[in-house]
């Protein structure tokens, strides 16, 4: 079963970057779309993943040719962190973590 990580939220990275995004509802099996915001919202992305009860995984598509994959993992109190990078710039890394708990 996988946990409801729907709605707004942000991810939060190491990078000093907030992102707000929309997590639309959850499949059955996990899979799940987004919509993304980059800081003032010049930049925007849409995106699809997978959620299970441990993990998360996603690709956001960014409007700035950029294509960002996150990975994570949720902690006791329901808080994901993970690790981010540019798929098209694999040297563009940050470490994330979600604003709420699921």
């Amino acid at each position: 079963m996988a946990r409801d990580i729907g709605g707004l939220w942000n991810i939060i990275q190491s990078n000093g970057f907030v992102v707000p995004i929309h997590v639309d509802p959850i499949a059955p099996d996990g899979a799940f779309t987004l919509e993304a915001q980059q800081g003032n919202g010049g930049v925007s992305g849409t995106g699809a993943g997978n959620v299970t009860d441990d993990f998360v995984n996603f690709v956001i598509n960014w409007t700035n040719d950029t294509k960002g994959a996150y990975n994570g993992s949720f902690d006791e109190q329901g808080f994901i962190h993970g690790s981010t990078f540019d798929i098209r710039h694999p040297g563009h890394f940050a470490g994330w973590h979600s604003s709420k708990a699921f």
